[in-house]
């Protein structure tokens, strides 16, 4: 047993394996579990409960390595910290240590040198010490570079929503680089064109970034500058996406590879575009603008639709516009957004002509 000012961490042995066991013996005790609610302990975001060894018949035994805070049970004081190291620990275990651009835990991302939170709370500060990187607020400000895959892209914590790089599509960016290679790339609904410039990067004959936000635009460009990108067939085209692929898809316009990442809602340049009623048109025309064997990289976020529901609009869609047989595959998540009990909020899928 040891003990700080508020919590006291017991060692059980069991010599049976009954469920619940531990917990109901601790709760009989008067000592029940910090988070176990459902056997009277205080609530709190995980359940402190750790299975440091397991041994079977023989000798064969699994030992788990106790988390960090076994050893600082005053940081179970600080909630918003605790649950950190509880995630930032279960990852760690299960995909090694997170460096580079990765996902940290919920509600954390790492860039680089740098951590930011989506909401500020008690115990950043030692977080930033225990992660050693900068530990920042999304919203506080600043800006710094960072590279994933060779590819440099300038992000900003000035804003609430995003810092401009969603680390989900990590792979999807990995693909575009890898597959871009002299393809004419149409790139929609670009934001800051971190797809754009991991097709340039992969050296795309000709990539055009569509995106109705100037700011948006203005951002992109940089992110091309920064990875000395300049040439005259990169093409910045502050438009209604869905407007332009279908002017595109009236004319005959055609591209090697289309990149697809469709908000649920948005207004635009005329009416407004809501993924449940608009998807398969805008489907459609995206695969009227397929060259023979060229791709769709399409995500969305949208919560309201499985990837059932998708991957049925993708073929009613490819039937309509008579883009012939389909080859369509979904896009797993990374595995840092793919733990147990977690739903990935990204659904993305590759269509190929």
């Amino acid at each position: 047993r040891l003990q700080s000012k508020d919590f006291d961490l017991w060692e059980a042995r069991p010599r049976t394996g009954r469920k619940h066991q531990i917990r109901i013996h601790a709760a009989a005790l008067g000592i029940p579990l910090l988070g176990d609610v459902e056997y009277g302990g205080s609530p709190y975001p995980f359940i402190c409960l750790h299975d440091k060894c397991i041994r079977f018949p023989g000798d064969l035994s699994i030992e788990a390595k106790p988390p960090v805070y076994f050893d600082h049970l005053e940081w179970l004081g600080e909630e918003w910290f605790a649950s950190k190291l509880f995630d930032i620990d279960r990852r760690t275990r299960l995909f090694g240590e997170g460096v580079g651009t990765v996902r940290l835990a919920v509600g954390l991302e790492g860039f680089g040198d740098r951590a930011v939170a989506t909401v500020s709370g008690r115990g950043q500060e030692r977080l930033s010490e225990f992660l050693g990187r900068d530990v920042i607020v999304q919203g506080a400000g600043g800006e710094w570079t960072v590279e994933e895959n060779g590819v440099k892209f300038e992000l900003r914590a000035d804003s609430p929503a995003s810092v401009g790089l969603f680390l989900d599509q990590r792979l999807q960016r990995n693909w575009i680089k890898e597959i871009s290679r002299g393809r004419d790339v149409l790139n929609l609904f670009a934001g800051n064109c971190t797809s754009s410039v991991a097709a340039a990067k992969g050296q795309a004959k000709q990539v055009t970034s569509v995106e109705m936000r100037k700011s948006s635009l203005e951002w992109g460009r940089k992110n091309f500058e920064i990875n000395e990108l300049s040439r005259a067939d990169f093409k910045f085209l502050c438009r209604d996406s869905i407007g332009l692929i279908q002017q595109f898809a009236t004319k005959g316009t055609a591209f090697d590879l289309i990149i697809c990442d469709v908000p649920s809602f948005f207004r635009r340049e005329k009416g407004v575009f809501r993924i449940e009623e608009d998807l398969e048109s805008l489907l459609m025309s995206c695969l009227m603008c397929l060259k023979p064997g060229g791709e769709l990289l399409f995500s969305t976020s949208a919560p309201s639709l499985k990837i059932d529901d998708i991957r049925k609009t993708i073929e009613s869609a490819g039937r309509k516009a008579k883009a012939g047989a389909l080859e369509v595959s979904n896009v797993l998540p990374s595995l840092d957004f793919e733990l147990p009990g977690e739903i990935p909020v990204l659904k993305s899928f590759i269509v190929k002509r």
